[in-house]
């Protein structure tokens, strides 16, 4: 397994990586400094003595490609990941009890409606799509960036546990690979592409008299299939994700089991439904449902990106997830359960492997050296005002 880090090769093919073979594998056959570096920043330089033994020179056949280049080392990012690392020097940066207790009481809460759903209870239709949003918001986002626990076994069963939200081989290349590695970089984050083509559709209507809203809660309520479907077929046939510059690492193992996933997901939501009600009306039954879902997700998942579009002309890692990055409604203790932390999104964005029941402990470290250096630090104070923005965002 080939990869680059800090303009050096590795062949890591004999690395046992303590978060396990998935962890790895986000590196194979591509630059993954940005990886390195955002997900190992308070002992980066003792892993690369440990690695140091697999550098290898330039493959002749190098198909590595660094798509933007950053920087990591800047009198502000290291006096940021300084302070940050202090406050964890005696304490975990996984999930604590309370987060444990709240995960375990709204999966519970989520199997039971689930199991309703299925037998055919209307109320269901409803209530299944919020817990199911609630409980995987809480546990599938944290599995996915190595931060729910220091447990491959655990992180990889909730990994794959929310098939409803999307596969960990699709949400990787999508999220960490693409989203959180490039914000709002055109053409390489798959976010900014989908931005991208709701703010044409909306003002393509408000072109014709239409308004927003229809629009936007349309394109809200079918969202979660090109999350589980469109975009994951597309990357399994023509190599790149989203139609960018991002590069699909095909394996065929984890390929099988996302298919095997989707296919429970189409038993469970689509299928079996058909036996408890006639076709038309079981349509109606897993549209509205999934629709709720999916609405659920972008409301929460929508309004902390939407500043710009940038090429990646900011040099400094940090200060670039700064500078594309919002949080929102950070004293509303209710909202931070209900998104799963994504209120303290610049502090997600910072520093992905910390567990989001810690961000708020740390935004104060965060707002401190941001202020000391000169570096924007955007915040709305509720989400009201954060969804206005967004709207301006989309209608200019």
């Amino acid at each position: 397994m080939i990869t680059k880090i800090n303009d050096h090769y590795y062949n890591l093919t004999d690395f046992k990586h303590p978060g396990g073979d998935i962890a790895i594998s986000h590196a194979k056959n591509r630059d993954a400094t940005i990886l390195f570096n955002t997900y190992h920043p308070f002992n980066k330089h003792t892993i690369l003595k440990r690695i140091e033994k697999y550098k290898i020179d330039e493959p002749k056949t190098n198909k590595i490609i660094t798509p933007k280049q950053f920087k990591f080392d800047s009198e502000f990012s290291n006096e940021l990941i300084k302070e940050v690392s202090i406050y964890f020097k005696h304490k975990s940066n996984k999930a604590d009890n309370t987060k444990w207790l709240y995960i375990y009481i709204t999966t519970s809460l989520h199997i039971i409606s689930l199991y309703y759903f299925i037998l055919g209870y209307q109320l269901a239709i409803f209530i299944e799509p919020f817990l199911a949003w609630i409980s995987s918001v809480n546990y599938f986002h944290d599995a996915c960036h190595f931060a729910l626990i220091n447990n491959d076994f655990i992180n990889t069963f909730f990994m794959y546990h929310a098939m409803f939200l999307s596969q960990p081989y699709d949400w990787f290349h999508q999220h960490n690979l693409g989203h959180h590695s490039y914000t709002n970089i055109k053409e390489i984050d798959p976010d900014s592409h989908s931005n991208t083509m709701t703010k044409t559709i909306v003002k393509l209507g408000k072109k014709y008299n239409i308004s927003y809203k229809p629009i936007l809660l349309f394109i809200w309520s079918i969202a979660v299939y090109d999350l589980l479907f469109i975009e994951p077929i597309k990357s399994y046939i023509n190599n790149y994700y989203n139609n960018n510059n991002l590069l699909f690492d095909k394996n065929n193992t984890y390929i099988a089991i996302c298919i095997l996933f989707k296919c429970i997901y189409v038993l469970v939501y689509l299928i079996i439904p058909i036996y408890h009600y006639s076709f038309p009306l079981c349509l109606l039954y897993v549209l509205i449902s999934r629709s709720i879902f999916s609405c659920l997700f972008m409301t929460f998942t929508q309004v902390s990106h939407n500043q710009i579009i940038l090429n990646g002309n900011n040099k400094d890692w940090y200060k670039h997830q700064l500078l594309t990055t919002s949080n929102y409604a950070t004293n509303n203790r209710l909202l931070f359960y209900l998104s799963g932390g994504l209120t303290n999104q610049i502090e997600h964005h910072l520093f992905p492997f910390i567990n989001h029941c810690h961000l708020p402990n740390i935004q104060p470290i965060i707002k401190r050296v941001c202020k000391k250096h000169g570096v924007l630090y955007i915040e709305y104070s509720t989400y009201q005002k954060a969804f206005n923005h967004y709207i301006k965002y989309l209608l200019t």
